[in-house]
């Protein structure tokens, strides 16, 4: 979900919670009525917000360790394993390499 997916996702759920609230208000009931109604409207609109919230976090977590795994096989592919390349290579006490196999 990019920034501009939030930002709309945002501006709907807080057009949506006034909207909710405002025809709560609006409605003949008892002022008791109207606050316990609301409150359990608020409730499930946090819950479904805090399970996108959860959702979205995931989904970047996951991307992030795509790209991190990605990174690490394009750098493993391209440069050459050093302990490989010069495992059969010794240095004799005289400073000298010495690439034989004896």
């Amino acid at each position: 979900m990019d920034r501009n997916q939030s930002k709309n996702l945002f501006l709907f759920i807080g057009c949506l919670s006034a909207g909710v609230v405002t025809g709560w208000l609006l409605i003949s009931r008892s002022d008791r009525k109207n606050i316990l109604k609301i409150r359990e409207n608020y409730r499930k609109a946090g819950k479904w917000f805090g399970g996108q919230n959860r959702k979205v976090i995931n989904h970047g977590k996951k991307s992030v360790s795509a790209f991190t795994e990605y990174i690490r096989n394009s750098f493993e592919k391209s440069i050459p394993d050093l302990y490989d390349a010069t495992e059969e290579i010794s240095i004799e006490d005289t400073g000298t390499v010495n690439t034989s196999h004896a």
